[in-house]
């Protein structure tokens, strides 16, 4: 049986449901609710003495509880946190309102009790703060099951089982939990439905631009090269023979117009921009495809070490561009190995909404006047080489929206490419 794996980013967003819907639903709620609770309790008068100290524990125990996890939620809010740590707390601050609703309805007028419809409000943030059916359905039915326990001790008889109001208030709440169960679903998929093809038009657009673009540069650039080109042709087979030096210099000419249209070629064929077909892409996946590609005889003497995220969420790239990126930055990292050494290859999610991608070498490093320059066009360390490896990265990754950080020194280089999962509603704009 394959079980779906909830990503970083989907644990981040029902983090920060969380957290909005006890804060700014719930906790108002519950003061209202408190507050007339109170006001009921402090008013009873007829009970022993033992019963109402009994229910005035129960109230402060529920306030106490309710601080505490509700404190924790909104502190934990504003650091990287453990998801089951939330979950967990969401979990606690349910059951504690189960109880006191319960407690509630036991201790005012049992099956017609006014209270009872508030476990529908209940039920409605279950759906929220635990969408998946078995948790959901669990908490749930333990509410049923609270309700019943608490009119039972109200009545102290089974009497009420003979009831058909009671039957129906128990088949309202079932109905409730299945809808908002079903509701919540829905709206969850269309939406996640919507931001992906809104992301992946969004991107298709941007790539598409920025390919016509080069596109345009590319030919414009073409033309008088190849003028050029005939030009010295037609020079070379003008002048007499007696003049070496010219035709040397000529040749010179001939040879760098020619690099240069190569490159120009390799670039606008290497980037592929204009086609822009983006698609959702696992990371992680696609750095072992890269990898198994490239070949065992390709890291001779070099050990690979993954560190990779597992429940790292998609991304929507062009296949070709994000296989473009991994291919150049660990083709860097491991001829800075010159012989024998390590290069790791590690995957992570942000907080901001940014799949990274960090590849460190055990190389000897940048030197470090070059460390600021190693972007710019034909700047290389190496024998052979065009020098537009980290250039064609930058250029990509910047497409996207993402950034790329390099780091160097005597014991190798860390380069970090972050990555955009997301540039829909990216800072309140498109």
């Amino acid at each position: 049986m394959v079980h779906s794996i909830i990503t970083a980013d989907e644990k981040i967003r029902h983090f920060k449901r969380i957290v909005i819907l006890e804060k700014f639903i719930m906790l108002p709620a519950k003061l209202i609710v408190v507050i007339a609770s109170a006001i009921f309790l402090w008013q009873v008068k007829g009970e022993t003495e033992f019963k109402f100290v009994f229910y005035r524990y129960q109230f402060w125990m529920y306030l106490l509880g309710n601080l505490i996890f509700i404190l924790t939620l909104i502190k934990l809010g504003q650091k990287k946190v453990n998801f089951k740590i939330v979950k967990l707390s969401a979990f606690f601050l349910s059951v504690i309102d189960n109880l006191f609703l319960s407690f509630l309805i036991y201790f005012s007028t049992g099956l017609d009790s006014e209270f009872y419809w508030l476990y529908c409000g209940l039920m409605i943030r279950n759906a929220v703060n635990f969408p998946k059916i078995r948790s959901q359905s669990a908490l749930n039915l333990s509410f049923i099951m609270f309700y019943v326990i608490a009119i039972y001790l109200h009545d102290q008889s089974s009497v009420f089982l003979h009831n058909q109001v009671f039957w129906l208030k128990v088949a309202v709440l079932v109905l409730v939990g299945m809808c908002c169960w079903g509701i919540y679903t829905l709206l969850s998929k269309k939406t996640r439905i919507n931001e992906e093809m809104q992301e992946m038009t969004l991107r298709a657009e941007k790539i598409s631009l920025a390919g016509k673009l080069a596109a345009s540069i590319a030919h414009e650039l073409k033309n008088p090269f190849g003028i050029i080109i005939n030009s010295v042709y037609i020079l070379e087979n003008s002048i007499d023979n007696t003049s070496l030096e010219a035709k040397k210099h000529l040749d010179v000419v001939r040879k760098e117009i020619l690099r240069s249209d190569r490159i120009i070629t390799d670039l606008l064929n290497y980037s592929r921009l204009v086609e822009g077909k983006v698609e959702k892409i696992n990371i992680n996946q696609s750095i072992d495809k890269v990898i198994n590609d490239m070949g065992p005889e390709f890291f001779k003497n070099v050990e690979i070490e993954k560190k990779y995220r597992p429940d790292l969420p998609s991304i929507y790239f062009d296949s070709l561009h994000i296989k473009q990126i991994i291919y150049n930055v660990v083709t860097n990292a491991r001829q800075a190995i010159e012989e024998k050494g390590k290069v790791v290859i590690e995957t992570a999610y942000s907080s901001e909404g940014c799949v990274s991608i960090i590849v460190k070498d055990t190389g000897g490093g940048i030197d470090p006047e070059l460390l600021d320059k190693v972007f710019d066009p034909f700047v290389t360390t190496k024998k052979k080489g065009t020098g537009l490896g980290l250039s064609v990265v930058k250029s990509i990754v910047d497409t996207y929206g993402g950034s790329v950080k390099i780091k160097s020194s005597r014991a190798g280089t860390e380069v970090k490419i972050n990555l955009p999962i997301r540039t829909v509603f990216k800072n309140g704009n498109q």
